[in-house]
């Protein structure tokens, strides 16, 4: 039997694919039906690799599962959510903002444990999309005759997806910058930017369009971030075997 790892990465690109097309299209059930597998799928990747849960590598896999795991749940929660309107949707955001944070808060770890830090530039321009997109959303909340202060839940996730974005930005010094992290985080941010900015419009043709483009960006960024993650000790050890 051939390696795992490409089939893997073939079945997530091709569920990517279908729930993207399928929300673009406004097939619900096609979309639904595939964005289930998006998690499981990456989650497969991250434990079937070569020495996923050795010594040295287990600690990033786990944290890995775990904020896949996170990953899962919000995006039952947001399927929910792009399926309803006012404040019924704005419910379902708030939960799924509470399990995207677990995958914010892994992600930072891995980084964190790897050597990046937050660095001004990065820092500040994450800064000025939250505050842009608090703003966005709380002209969404006043219309849906919602809370005129910002939803805590939904700006604390908004709070740990700009210090990852910020984050990748950050790679260590001396050390080769993953091209994958560094796009990752950015992608990751402009698509939930996208979710509230979505908030705007009427159910319909564009927003159908919008959910597309949701997805496409999401299990992008998501694979780029979590795959480039997960070889993180991997790139240091050959690093380390180059010098």
């Amino acid at each position: 039997m051939t390696r795992n790892l490409p089939s893997w990465r073939s079945l997530y690109v091709g569920a990517s694919v279908l729930t993207s097309g399928g929300a673009a299209l406004g097939a619900g059930k096609l979309h639904a039906a595939t964005k289930y597998a998006i998690a499981p799928l990456l989650m497969a990747d991250v434990a079937t690799r070569p020495g996923a849960f050795d010594a040295e590598r287990r600690p990033t896999t786990v944290t890995l599962l775990t904020a896949l795991a996170g990953s899962a749940l919000g995006d039952h929660f947001m399927l929910a959510e792009s399926r309803t309107s006012g404040l019924a949707a704005r419910a379902h955001l708030r939960r799924g903002a509470s399990c995207f944070a677990v995958q914010q808060l892994g992600l930072m770890s891995v980084l964190a444990r790897a050597g990046y830090r937050w660095r001004p530039r990065p820092t500040r321009a994450a800064g000025v999309a939250l505050a842009a997109l608090a703003v966005v959303d709380g002209v969404a909340a006043r219309r849906d005759a919602g809370p005129s202060t910002p939803d805590p839940i939904v700006a604390a996730y908004g709070v740990s997806l700009a210090a990852m974005a910020a984050l990748t930005q950050g790679a260590p010094t001396g050390r080769r910058a993953s091209r994958r992290i560094a796009v990752g985080g950015p992608l990751f941010l402009a698509s939930d930017a996208v979710i509230v900015a979505r908030q705007l419009l009427p159910t319909g043709a564009r927003r159908n369009l919008s959910d597309g483009v949701v997805m496409a960006t999401y299990t992008a960024a998501l694979a780029l971030l979590v795959e480039a993650a997960a070889d993180l000790e991997r790139d240091q050890q050959d690093e380390r075997a180059v010098r």
